[in-house]
C-alpha cells in the first residue's frame, strides 16, 4: 500500500512535469524558430539596405570608370539579394506570427522594398547621363560649343592683326582682342568651377570677368573701322556667336542652385533615403514586437519552470517522509525474521550442524527463506556424512594403487632394459645387412659394367671379323684380277709377236720396193725415199716390240709373284677369320657367365633389401616398444605421484570433515 501511494506520486509528478515541458519545448520553439529568426531576418534586411545603398552611392561617385561600376553594381546586387533572402525568410516566419499588426507592417514593408528597388534603379539609370546634372548638359551641349566658336573668332582677329602693320591704334586694338579673349576664357573657366562644385564664388568671379569682357568688346566695337575685309568677317560671326552665348551663364548658375541640380542626389534625398527610413521604422516596430513577445515567452518559461521545481520539491518531501514511514514499518517486519535466518546461517557456515530446523512463522518469501535455510541444513549434514564414508574408502584405496604403481614401476624398468639391448643388437644387425647390401650393389655394378665390357668387346669382335672377312673377299678379288693381268700379260706376248712378224714383213717389203726403185732409176727415186722411210720405220717398230718385250717380262713375272702373295694373303685371312670367329665365340660364354653372377647379384641384393627393411621393421618396433614403455614407466610414476596427492587429499578431507559436527 506504501509503495503504491509512492508510485502514485511519482505518476503525478511525471505528467505535471511532462506537460510543463512540453509546454517549455513549445516556448522555446517559438523564440528559436520564429522570434529569433524574424530579428535575425530583420537586421540582415537592414545589412541588404545599407549595402544596396553604399553600392549605389558609390556607382554614383566613381560609376565612370567601368571596372569601378561594375564592382559597385555587384555590391548594390549582393545587397539586394540580402534584402531578398531576408524578405523571403520574415514571410516564411509571418505563417507563425500570432500578433496581426506584424503580418500587416510586413505587407505594407514588402511594398516599400519594391519602391525601394525602383527608386534606385531610376538613381542608377540617371547617374553618369548627361541628364542627371542639367547645367552641366547645358554647358557641354550649348555653351561650349558656342564659346568654342567666340573663341576662334577673337583667335582670328588677332592672328590678322599680327599680320598687319604696328601702329599705335593697332597694338591698342591688338591689346583689347587679347583682353577679350582672356576675359572670356576666365569667365568660362569660372562658370565650369562653379558648377562642379556649387561655390558661389566662382559664380562672383565669373560675373567681374564677364563685366570685362563686355568692356573690351565696347571698346573694340568703336575700333572695328580698322578691321580689313577679312577681320570684320570675324568680327561679325564674334558678335553673332556672343550674342547667342551671353544668356547662356545666367540660365546654367540657375539651374545648378536648384534643389535638384543633380538628379540622381535628387532622387536618393528625396526618395530612396525616405522609403529606406520607412522601411527602418517598419523593421524597428516589428523588431520591438519581436522583443516584447520574446520577453512575454521568457515569462512564461520562468514560470512553467518555476512551477516544475516547486512540485518537485514538494513531491520529493512527501516521497521521503512515506519512505521513512514505510521503511521503519517494513524493517521491523522483516529485521526480526531475517535475524534468525541470518544466525543459523552463520552457525551453518562455522561448521555446526547440530540444530533442530527453524521454526516457518510466516508464509511469505521469509518462510521460503527459512524452509530453504532448513533444507540446506539437512542436505550439508547428510553431504558431510557421506564424504567422510568415502574419503576412508578413498584413503584406502589410495594406499593398495601406490604399492601396485611402484611393483609396476620396477618390472617396467627391467623391461625397458631389456628392449634398449635388443634395441641395440638390432642396430648392428641393420648396420651389417645395410654393409652387406652395399657391397653386393657394388658387386652388382661390376658385373653390369663386366657384361657391358664383354658386349662391346663381342661387337669389336664381329665387326672385326667381318672387316677381315671383307679383306679375305677383296683378296680373292685382287688375286683374280692379278690373275687376269698375268692371262693378259701372255696376250699381250702374242699380240707383240703378230707385231713384230709385220714389222718383219714390212722391212722385207720396204727392201723389195728399194730393189725396184733401184731399177727404175730416175722415176723410182720417190717410191725409193718412201721405201726407205718405210724401212727405217719397221726398224723402229722391231726396237719398239724388243722393248715391250722387256716390259711385259717383267710385267709377267710381277703378276706372278703378286699371284703368289695373294693366296699366301687369303690364307693368313681366312686363318684370322677362323680365330676370331672362336674368339667371339668365347666372348658370348664369358657374357653368358656375367649375366649369370648379374642375376644372382640382384637377387641377392634384393633379399638383403628385404632383410634390412626387416631389419628395420623390427628395429622400428623394439623402439616403440621401448618408447612405450618409458611413457608406461612415466605414466606408473604418475600414477604413484596422483595416488600419493589422492591419499594427501583424503587425509586432508578427513581433518576438513571434522570441523563440522553430526
Amino acid at each position: 500500500m506504501g509503495f503504491g501511494v509512492i508510485l502514485i506520486l511519482f505518476s503525478l509528478m511525471a505528467v505535471n512535469n511532462l506537460l510543463q515541458i512540453q509546454n517549455i519545448v513549445t516556448i522555446e520553439e517559438r523564440l528559436i524558430d520564429v522570434r529569433l529568426p524574424t530579428v535575425m531576418a530583420g537586421m540582415e534586411l537592414t545589412d541588404g539596405i545599407h549595402l544596396s545603398l553604399a553600392g549605389l552611392r558609390g556607382y554614383m561617385i566613381l560609376g565612370k570608370e567601368p571596372k569601378k561600376a561594375e564592382l559597385f553594381k555587384a555590391e548594390r546586387q549582393q545587397g539586394w539579394e540580402k534584402i531578398d533572402s531576408a524578405l523571403q525568410q520574415m514571410m516564411d516566419f509571418s505563417k507563425n506570427w500570432t500578433v496581426a499588426k506584424n503580418k500587416q507592417l510586413l505587407n505594407e514593408m514588402t511594398s516599400l522594398v519594391d519602391e525601394f528597388r525602383q527608386v534606385q534603379q531610376e538613381v542608377e539609370d540617371i547617374s553618369h547621363q548627361p541628364d542627371n546634372i542639367p547645367a552641366l548638359k547645358m554647358l557641354l551641349t550649348q555653351a561650349a560649343p558656342q564659346a568654342k566658336k567666340i573663341v576662334a573668332a577673337i583667335t582670328s582677329l588677332i592672328d590678322e592683326e599680327a599680320l598687319l602693320a604696328a601702329t599705335p591704334e593697332r597694338k591698342q586694338l591688338l591689346k583689347l582682342l587679347a583682353d577679350s579673349r582672356g576675359s572670356f576664357s576666365l569667365a568660362l573657366a569660372d562658370i565650369r568651377a562653379y558648377l562642379l562644385s556649387g561655390d558661389r564664388q566662382f559664380a562672383d568671379d565669373f560675373r567681374d570677368q564677364l563685366k570685362i569682357n563686355e568692356t573690351r568688346f565696347e571698346q573694340v566695337s568703336e575700333m572695328a573701322y580698322l578691321f580689313n575685309d577679312k577681320q570684320s568677317k570675324a568680327w561679325e560671326a564674334y558678335q553673332h556667336e556672343r550674342t547667342l552665348f551671353i544668356s547662356l551663364p545666367e540660365k546654367m548658375v540657375a539651374l545648378r542652385e536648384a534643389k535638384d541640380w543633380n538628379k540622381a542626389n535628387d532622387i536618393l534625398g528625396n526618395k530612396a533615403a525616405p522609403t529606406a527610413k520607412k522601411i527602418m521604422n517598419i523593421l524597428k516596430q516589428m523588431r520591438e514586437s519581436q522583443d516584447n513577445l520574446a520577453l512575454h515567452d521568457q515569462e512564461e518559461l520562468n514560470s512553467a519552470t518555476h512551477s516544475i521545481k516547486t512540485i518537485m520539491i514538494t513531491g520529493t518531501l512527501v516521497v521521503i517522509i512515506l519512505g521513512i514511514f514505510i521503511s521503519v514499518f517494513i524493517s521491523r517486519i522483516i529485521t526480526i525474521p531475517l535475524n534468525r535466518v541470518v544466525k543459523r546461517a552463520k552457525e551453518i557456515s562455522a561448521g555446526n550442524l547440530t540444530h533442530s530446523a527453524l521454526q516457518i512463522s510466516s508464509n511469505d518469501e521469509l518462510g521460503e527463506l527459512t524452509i530453504a535455510v532448513n533444507d540446506m541444513s539437512h542436505s550439508l549434514l547428510d553431504i558431510v556424512k557421506h564424504i567422510t564414508t568415502s574419503s576412508r574408502e578413498i584413503c584406502d584405496s589410495s594406499s593398495e594403487l601406490s604399492a601396485i604403481t611402484r611393483r609396476t614401476s620396477k618390472i617396467i624398468y627391467e623391461q625397458q632394459t631389456q628392449t634398449e639391448q635388443a634395441s641395440t643388437a638390432m642396430t648392428d644387425m641393420s648396420t651389417s645387412v645395410y654393409n652387406i647390401s652395399q657391397n653386393i650393389e657394388k658387386t652388382f655394378l661390376a658385373a653390369k659394367e663386366a657384361k657391358t665390357e664383354t658386349s662391346d668387346g663381342h661387337r669389336m669382335v664381329d665387326d672385326a671379323v667381318q672387316a677381315i672377312q671383307q679383306l679375305a673377299g677383296q683378296i680373292e678379288s685382287g688375286s683374280d684380277v692379278v690373275h687376269q693381268l698375268e692371262d693378259d700379260s701372255d696376250s699381250i706376248g702374242s699380240v707383240l709377236d703378230v707385231i713384230k712378224g709385220i714389222a718383219e714383213q714390212t722391212n722385207l717389203l720396204a727392201l723389195n720396193a728399194a730393189i725396184e726403185a733401184a731399177r727404175a732409176g730416175e722415176s723410182g727415186r720417190g717410191f725409193a725415199v718412201v721405201a726407205d722411210e718405210v724401212r727405217t720405220l719397221a726398224g723402229r717398230t722391231q726396237e719398239s716390240a724388243q722393248e715391250i718385250s722387256l716390259v711385259i717380262e717383267k710385267l709377267q713375272s710381277g703378276s706372278r709373284q703378286a699371284v703368289e702373295t695373294m693366296n699366301k694373303s687369303r690364307e693368313e685371312a681366312q686363318l684370322v677369320v677362323e680365330q676370331s670367329n672362336k674368339a667371339g665365340l668365347s666372348l658370348t660364354a664369358i657374357s653368358t657367365v656375367v649375366e649369370r653372377i648379374n642375376a644372382m647379384s640382384s637377387e641377392i641384393a634384393g633379399m638383403a633389401e628385404q632383410q634390412n627393411v626387416t631389419t628395420e621393421e623390427v628395429k622400428s618396433n623394439i623402439t616403440a616398444i621401448s618408447d612405450m614403455a618409458q611413457k608406461t614407466s612415466s605414466g606408473a610414476q604418475d600414477t604413484a605421484i596422483a595416488s600419493e596427492s589422492l591419499s594427501e587429499l583424503s587425509g586432508h578431507l578427513q581433518n576438513a570433515i571434522k570441523q563440522f559436527k553430526i
